[in-house]
């Protein structure tokens, strides 16, 4: 297993300090989170860790998914005191929530959503997403040294010209699984699991989508970084978070000897099984080690653009 993305854990790890900057008055933070599988608690879970230096206090609340108990949690933020919101469920119970925003105690000034970081939010929301921050794997914007594959203005420009529409961080995830297995494959001239896994467990590179590096043992991903992002004016905003960013080794104290910083699980859960990655990509599907890149590129393209591919990235490494 090799993770690409972020650990859920690190979603949303940047929100407290940023509060803290923002608003350094308010120092109660409510998680509203799904009692549903383990996503939603490593969200809370990274924002809580984070917390603890920022010296903000974090109330968890789960809630049974679907939601529909609007007076249920309206009541949990008046109850909480809540000054700042967090909301780590399904990107529909995100959204029922939101609704009930107008009927929030005047004491909120901050919210973030895990769902805020795709387009959609926004745009079923309207005027109620305004402020509201989000995670992002990758943005147009931002820009890496690439070692591995085309640039992050290739794909932009590849995936509007290709499906009319503007690429988010989702298929661009999708879209650098497939570099990453491409490149594995270059690396090792072979098509065998272990050899590929062997590969991918050294790699050390940066593609449009950020840096790659997994623990060779537990295959998570030490370095990919989530964005922070907020809706203003009906425009999703890149906020500057260098200050905000916890080191690496501040990710990994308390978590035991494997470092468990960012990445994703297969069992369906996001993270590529390159053994089991021959549906998604063409290389592997063509059984050829030796790549040629352009056409290679556009292939991948059209995978990252298929909903079946897209299904596959949820998050769940703890």
């Amino acid at each position: 297993m090799v993770g690409i993305p972020s650990l859920a854990s690190n979603y949303l790890r940047a929100f407290p300090p940023w509060l803290a900057d923002e608003y350094p008055k308010a120092r109660r933070i409510c998680v509203l989170r799904s009692a549903k599988g383990s996503f939603a608690r490593q969200v809370g879970r990274g924002i809580q860790e984070s917390a603890q230096e920022s010296g903000h206090s974090v109330e968890l609340v789960p809630f049974e998914a679907p939601f529909h108990n609007d007076d249920a949690a309206l009541s949990v933020l008046v109850q909480t005191r809540a000054e700042a919101i967090v909301l780590a469920g399904s990107f529909l119970d995100e959204l029922a929530i939101m609704q009930t925003r107008p009927c929030w105690p005047t004491t909120v000034c901050a919210v973030a959503a895990v769902g805020a970081g795709i387009a959609g939010f926004a745009s079923r929301l309207g005027r109620m997403a305004e402020g509201v921050l989000g995670p992002s794997q990758w943005e147009p914007g931002v820009s890496s040294p690439t070692t591995v594959g085309p640039t992050s203005d290739w794909f932009l420009n590849s995936f509007q010209k290709q499906f009319g529409a503007m690429p988010d961080y989702v298929a661009a995830g999708s879209f650098a699984t497939g570099l990453i297995v491409s490149e594995c494959i270059r690396q090792a001239a072979s098509l065998d699991g272990e050899t590929l896994r062997r590969v991918a467990s050294q790699l050390n590179c940066n593609s449009l989508y950020g840096r790659f590096r997994i623990d060779p043992q537990s295959g998570k991903q030490l370095g990919h970084r989530v964005l922070l992002i907020r809706w203003q004016n009906g425009t999703k905003t890149l906020l500057s978070t260098r200050q905000w960013i916890t080191s690496e080794s501040q990710f990994t104290q308390n978590m035991g000897s494997v470092a468990p910083i960012k990445s994703r699980v297969l069992h369906q859960n996001g993270v590529s099984n390159i053994v089991t990655a021959r549906p998604l990509f063409y290389a592997v599907e063509n059984r050829s080690p030796v790549v040629d890149k352009s056409p290679y590129h556009s292939l991948i393209l059209k995978k990252a653009n298929r909903k079946r591919t897209v299904a596959t990235w949820s998050d769940s490494f703890s």
